[in-house]
């Protein structure tokens, strides 16, 4: 009995260190998977009737620049939809070019008008330089630098992905009065996804969980390239959906 004791102690402590998450910080990024150039995604929410609303064409445009002299990474988005009352946003990041790490960032919608960020080692702040942007008093203190979660979708392919992992990763929306948190993403497996050309591409399948069961997405990321190709996300009995398109006009 000792024996069989020894053995679950050890399956267990063997389960619980590989489920145990990877923390991600500055310098954990694989920026050789990042996608430069300009890569485009439907975007749209399928009722559970089967049909499609809020429908959204994402451009992320990502290269190598300099900003205020200093080597950074630069990402582009133009979101357009045909919703007359709400049909353009533009988001420009700027960060790090050695670690990712957040160092700017604008967005300008209809609605909201302009918001502009510096992002500091422990503090975010408006950005004085921006004379029309709004929010001039907006400050936050962090305990550490986050990574931009506007640009999910350039940061998942710099995981170090590998199946039956999981990263907790540390991100923050630019603006949101709630500061940076932790989120676990599990490598769950891998799946082959059919093109509309009729090949397949071999991809991870990344996961994660909101709290207090909101939902949840699952994000596909080639396993060549680590560019993500699909995200499929649940809030009850919607569904939405990112789809990266293949073709630009």
């Amino acid at each position: 009995m000792r024996s069989l004791s020894l053995i679950l102690v050890f399956f267990c402590s063997a389960v619980h260190a590989q489920n145990k998450p990877d923390t991600i910080r500055a310098g954990d990024l694989q920026l050789k998977y990042l996608p430069l150039g300009t890569q485009q995604y439907l975007v749209y929410i399928k009722t559970k009737e089967g049909l499609k609303k809020g429908i959204w064409l994402w451009e992320r445009t990502t290269s190598r620049e300099l900003f205020h002299e200093q080597p950074s990474i630069t990402i582009r988005q133009q979101w357009t939809t045909s919703d007359t009352g709400f049909n353009s946003r533009q988001i420009t990041s700027v960060v790090n070019a050695k670690d990712f790490t957040p160092v700017y960032h604008t967005t300008t919608n209809p609605k909201t008008g302009k918001e502009a960020y510096n992002f500091h080692t422990t503090e975010i702040v408006s950005a004085d330089s921006v004379a029309d942007a709004g929010r001039k008093d907006f400050k936050i203190i962090i305990p550490e630098p986050a990574f931009n979660w506007e640009l999910d979708l350039e940061t998942f392919p710099l995981l170090p992905l590998k199946e039956g992992k999981t990263f907790a990763v540390n991100f923050y929306h630019p603006g949101s009065k709630t500061g940076p948190a932790w989120y676990n993403y599990t490598v769950t497996g891998s799946e082959k996804l059919n093109t509309t050309n009729g090949e397949t591409v071999d991809c991870y399948k990344l996961y994660t969980e909101y709290a207090n069961n909101r939902g949840n997405s699952t994000w596909w990321l080639s396993k060549k390239t680590h560019e993500v190709l699909k995200m499929e996300e649940h809030f009850g009995a919607i569904t939405r959906y990112k789809l990266k398109l293949a073709v630009q006009e």
